[in-house]
This record gives structure tokens, C-alpha cells and sequence, in this order.
């Protein structure tokens, strides 16, 4: 007799890092590290959900936006004329704005997939004030 064995992948978990080194590294990158840890996640969190609340597609686009943001606030003084520099500035007044808004959304959007799918309860409140890193802290107790 031949018995069938299923080779089933054991599932992968959501990775743990410490919120610390993320508050560190979202200082040092001017927030460019928000971006990279919702890249990072995506597949994790879209293995969770069924109906894509979150674009991580927009995700991608906002962490290279943010990055050449980052480079134009460092480095532009020296390619860019006076009126050059206010005009990224007020640019990039609008998309901080912007990316506020859709950190805000997609957190929200997590914290509700991940509710659905465990038993970890978040403060909307804590969310709302720690974002990312309330997100992460509560994925580092879990097993997911």
C-alpha cells in the first residue's frame, strides 16, 4: 500500500522586528521607512485578506516618491535655484499631506484584517497615535 504524504509548506509568519529600531529608522529616513515596512508586509497582509483594502501598489509609489523627496531635501541646494527649492517644498508639503492620509487609511484597513483573521484587538486611539508601530508591537506578541 501507498500512503499519500502532503508536503505542506509550513506558513509563513508575519516577521517580528523591534518597534524601537523602527522609530529609529523612521527618524534617520524622514519617514521613507513607513513605506518600505508596508512593501515589506504586503504579501503578509494580503495572504490575510480576500478583498485588498490596502493598495500596496500605491505603497511602492509613495516609498519612491518619498525617497526622491528625501534626496531632493538633502542634495538640492546644490542643482536647484531658490524658487527651484520652494517649489519641492510646497510639493512636498502636499504630499506629506497625502501620505498622512493614506498611512492613516491603510492602518485602519490592517487593523481590520488582522482582527478578522486572529484575536488581537487593537486601541483605535493607540492606533491612530503610533500607527506602524502600534501595528508591529501587536504583531510581535502574536503567532501570525
Amino acid at each position: 500500500m501507498v500512503s499519500k504524504v502532503e508536503n505542506k509548506a509550513p506558513e509563513k509568519k508575519i516577521k517580528k522586528i523591534n518597534v524601537f529600531l523602527m522609530v529609529i529608522l523612521s527618524f534617520i529616513t524622514m519617514g521613507t521607512y513607513i513605506g518600505y515596512w508596508f512593501v515589506k508586509r504586503s504579501k503578509d497582509i494580503e495572504r490575510l485578506e480576500l478583498n485588498h483594502h490596502v493598495s500596496f501598489g500605491t505603497w511602492k509609489l509613495f516609498t519612491g516618491l518619498s525617497l526622491g523627496m528625501l534626496l531632493i531635501q538633502l542634495f538640492g541646494g546644490m542643482i536647484l535655484s531658490e524658487v527651484g527649492l520652494l517649489t519641492m517644498d510646497s510639493i512636498n508639503m502636499m504630499f506629506s499631506f497625502l501620505f498622512v492620509g493614506i498611512l492613516y487609511y491603510s492602518v485602519f484597513r490592517i487593523k481590520e484584517v488582522i482582527e478578522e483573521n486572529s484575536e488581537i484587538e487593537f486601541n483605535k486611539y493607540a492606533l491612530f497615535f503610533m500607527h506602524i508601530y502600534y501595528v508591529q508591537y501587536k504583531l510581535n506578541r502574536t503567532s501570525l
